[in-house]
């Protein structure tokens, strides 16, 4: 599946968008994380890992994988009824870019609504 690269006037809108987002403020209560962020192919196809070491020590790391990815790696993980949503640590992928998270999968793995 390849995800493509975003056209010019997408690039010029998400560069406005970002400028605009510094003027407007985030809190707990108001959210500026919005779904449909797109990544790269290559991000999508990092490796997620999830280690469980006992006595409720898991551990989600996430590399740079994107929605897709995430939404995969949730898919397999119910699959084999992993516990999700009571990690001891998760590493948010790609240094939390909008681009590679949402609020859907975030409240999906996280367990939060």
């Amino acid at each position: 599946m390849w995800l493509g690269k975003s056209s010019i006037v997408a690039r010029l809108f998400d560069k406005a968008a970002a400028k605009a987002q510094k003027w407007i403020e985030e809190s707990w209560t108001r959210e500026r994380l919005k779904d449909g962020g797109v990544t790269s192919a290559s991000n999508e196809a990092s490796v997620v890992l999830y280690g469980d070491f006992g006595d409720s020590q898991r551990v989600l790391l996430t590399g740079d994988a994107g929605v897709n990815a995430l939404t995969w790696a949730a898919n397999y993980g119910e699959a084999l009824q992993l516990p999700f949503q009571r990690f001891s640590f998760v590493q948010i992928p790609h240094h939390g870019s909008r681009r590679n998270v949402g609020p859907t999968i975030l409240n999906r793995i996280l367990g939060l609504t």
